[in-house]
């Protein structure tokens, strides 16, 4: 089975069948996280450097609301997990 999940309709199709018809068992869960570890992109922790960076980006560049808020949208959806309370803190202070 873990030969038939190599794209994501496959992926699709075998969870639609798992979670619609109960026909499942250990080893497709197993199959299934497996796939999701391989193909789908892993976050990585913000590291000082990248804190420094947003914190230089909210707070000395004299952004537009709309910029901000585009800055603040790419830090939640990025492949860098931020601590997003610092995020919002320092994108309410580029709104002042």
């Amino acid at each position: 089975m873990v030969n038939e999940v190599n794209s994501y309709s496959a992926y699709n199709e075998l969870t639609e069948d798992i979670f619609l018809n109960h026909t499942f068992d250990e080893d497709n869960f197993t199959m299934i996280q497996a796939f999701k570890e391989d193909t789908f992109p892993k976050k990585k922790v913000a590291t000082k450097e990248y804190y420094d960076m947003m914190y230089h980006i909210f707070i000395n560049c004299k952004l537009t609301a709309t910029e901000a808020a585009d800055y603040k949208y790419k830090c939640s959806k990025n492949d860098i997990e931020y601590d997003m309370n610092l995020i919002d803190q320092w994108y309410n202070e580029s709104l002042q």
